[in-house]
């Protein structure tokens, strides 16, 4: 009788724990929990649908997913033609006349529009109206004197920056599994004098991780720990300020995943996915269970736990405090 190769057994047993990790990612990814994004992901036309599973799968060997699509310089120039004869056409934005006179080689610059179409998926008119609640969103978080250049780390007072290095919202070291950039979210560790110091620090934070030219191609996943049990109250102003806060940057969302083991929370998180636009809620998936349970689901999906930085309650700031 032939013995089987011990290592054709190992290699077989990696295969089924993959295959075990991709059918549980495939059951996360297309039975979302809330009867509501089920409800408009059927509603939807399958060729946006099939965008959805390109951007929450991250796999180019199962959708339409692709790390590295050329950007066609005469589609380009086509895209930014259309932006600009857009942003034309809207007669009411004074915040981005008011960027445009302070530096309009900024405002204008071919780097800087490139980062909104690229958002938009190079749809102009979009990409324009984008542009604009980026600067009233600026203007409203900063003032007016620095409209027209990059935010930088030293427009943020001092509770700003007290929210910033809390550790209740940073990226993780690593990437996911299609290279993508992940924004961690820990609700019970985000520390805020006022609701504006969270939008602040959020908008910087986005902005800054955009200006590595990847982020802006391959979009943003981002992940928000609630795993703390329900005290009874949440403040719902704060997350709809911060939803309205990342709407306005020129990131692309490409996954939100909200991670809870209370079941408590799931009112909350029905409200919270009633202020997000479809786009963003059809891009959006509940995991409930406990810590492990959630870290090996997070896992499937591509998300690289090992640098989570938090256990079942406290969150470590330490890669925040170097980045």
């Amino acid at each position: 009788m032939t013995e089987t190769p011990k290592d054709f057994i190992v290699e077989e047993d990696r295969q089924e724990a993959r295959n075990r990790k991709f059918q549980n990612a495939c059951k996360i990814w297309f039975c979302p929990s809330e009867e509501r994004i089920s409800r408009e992901l059927r509603e939807m036309p399958q060729e946006e649908r099939e965008k959805v599973w390109a951007d929450l799968s991250g796999n180019e060997k199962t959708s339409q997913f692709r790390k590295d699509v050329p950007e066609e310089p005469e589609e380009i120039a086509r895209a930014l033609d259309e932006m600009s004869t857009a942003l034309q056409e809207i007669t009411d934005k004074p915040a981005l006349d008011l960027a445009t006179k302070q530096d309009g080689e900024y405002v204008d610059g071919r780097s800087f529009r490139l980062m909104f179409l690229r958002s938009c998926e190079y749809d102009g008119k979009r990409a324009a109206q984008k542009l604009v609640e980026h600067m009233n969103t600026k203007q409203q978080l900063f003032g007016d004197h620095c409209l027209g250049r990059d935010i930088k780390l030293s427009d943020l007072n001092e509770e700003d920056m007290k929210t910033l290095n809390s550790g209740g919202l940073q990226f993780l070291p690593e990437r996911d599994n299609a290279g993508r950039i992940v924004l961690y979210g820990h609700v019970e560790s985000v520390k805020f004098k006022e609701r504006e110091n969270l939008c602040r620090a959020l908008f910087y934070s986005l902005m800054t991780a955009l200006q590595d030219e990847s982020v802006q191609k391959l979009g943003v996943i981002f992940v928000w720990n609630i795993m703390s049990d329900f005290s009874g109250g949440y403040d719902y102003e704060a997350d709809r300020l911060a939803i309205q806060t990342a709407a306005a940057v020129p990131a692309r969302p490409v996954a939100r995943y909200l991670i809870f083991k209370c079941a408590l929370w799931k009112q909350v998180i029905e409200v919270l996915n009633h202020m997000i636009s479809p786009y963003l809620r059809a891009r959006t998936r509940s995991i409930h269970g406990c810590h492990a349970e959630v870290m090996y689901s997070l896992k499937c999906l591509g998300i690289p736990c090992d640098s989570i930085p938090s256990d079942d309650g406290r969150v470590v700031v330490e890669n925040q405090k170097k980045w």
